[in-house]
């Protein structure tokens, strides 16, 4: 019984901090101002003022309990949204701290993305998925007042 309890509490403090942290990465975005990012390799018709190759990462991990129940749950099979949500934290983190590395900056250009997974071989959490993700591109700052349309 005193099991079941614990688990219970770690399901709702893992789902808490989760929440908490996705609130705090939407008021991170929120203070950012709107860039374009495109994948395109170049602007055409802008006037370069200066670029710079930015990047910037983040490693995340899922919560103990919630990775328990969901072992239990790919042995079903079908769509694991916690992972999805996981993938797209971790993406949006990493564009947050990329953007952060050149805030001056009116556009991003040639952007991409890398992804790694983190597995433990030993030791009690190695069976907890964690995520590397890369964001990197070409930041550029135009001449004031003029943008590629």
């Amino acid at each position: 019984m005193d099991l079941l309890y614990f688990a219970v509490l770690m399901l709702v403090l893992g789902a808490c901090s989760s929440y908490l942290s996705e609130l705090a990465l939407q008021a991170q975005e929120k203070r950012l101002p709107q860039l374009t990012l495109t994948v395109a390799p170049a602007l055409k018709g802008s006037h370069v003022k200066e670029v710079d190759l930015i990047s910037g990462s983040s490693v995340v991990g899922m919560n103990v309990s919630l990775s328990l129940l969901l072992a239990i749950r790919t042995l079903f099979g079908g769509n694991v949204a916690p992972y999805e949500r996981l993938l797209s934290r971790a993406r949006r983190l990493a564009l947050l701290r990329m953007k952060q590395m050149s805030p001056y900056a009116d556009f991003f250009v040639g952007v991409r993305f890398e992804m790694v997974v983190l597995n433990t071989t030993e030791g009690r959490f190695r069976n907890f998925p964690k995520v590397e993700v890369l964001a990197y591109g070409t930041a550029v700052r135009t001449k004031r007042g003029v943008h590629s349309s």
